[in-house]
This record gives structure tokens, sequence and C-alpha cells, in this order.
């Protein structure tokens, strides 16, 4: 596996060293021929997260912007619409509003899958 598909996977999981692969990603190509699938249910366990209080509203409104300035990071065909509508939600708090649980818990039944 590439260094870039590495740093991509362990951007996706929004974890603690989130802005270190950020960082580490900045120099390297974007590759949209050899993209890597954010699935809904990783997007979901990210909201999920959130209203765990494991994350942060803007620890996610980065992530998101990321996620979707990245021509290898994409989305499948069949998920597309709804997985890029719920990050422009995330990435855009001034257009959105800021992430509250109640926006969380809506953005996860467009995502259909229920808070647990």
């Amino acid at each position: 596996m590439s260094e870039r598909i590495q740093l991509l996977t362990s951007l996706l999981k929004l974890g603690a060293n989130c802005r270190q692969y950020i960082d580490l990603l900045r120099p390297i190509p974007q590759d949209p021929n050899n993209p890597i699938f954010l699935q809904r249910y990783q997007l979901a366990s990210i909201i999920k997260r959130y209203l765990g209080g494991m994350l942060d509203p803007s620890d996610i409104e980065d992530w998101a912007a990321v996620v979707l300035s990245r021509s290898d990071i994409q989305f499948p065909p069949n998920h597309a619409y709804v997985i890029e509508d719920v990050l422009q939600k995330l990435a855009d708090p001034v257009s959105h509003g800021r992430l509250t649980k109640r926006f969380a818990r809506d953005l996860l039944q467009s995502l259909s899958y229920r808070e647990e």
C-alpha cells in the first residue's frame, strides 16, 4: 500500500493525529485515478463519535473541508450525492449552521443511520 493511500485511510478515520495526516499529505500529489472511497458508514461513525463527545465541531469542520478538497477521496456512486451533501454541511458552518447534537442527528438520518 502506498504512503498516500495509508495517509488517506488514516485521515478518513479522523483520529487524534488528523492534523498531522493533513500536513503529511500536502506535498504528496493527488491521484484521482487511484482514489480511496469514503463510505456512508465511515461518515456516520464520525458523526456518532461527535454525538458521543469524542470529537469537537471544529475538528469535523476542518476534516470535512479537507476530504472535499481532495480529488483522490471519492464516494461510492450510489451514495455520492448524500455523502457529498453531508460533507458540505459539515464543512461550511457559515452557510449551514454550527454542528449541534440535533443537527448531527438530522445528518445521520439523511445518511440513513440511527444514533446507537
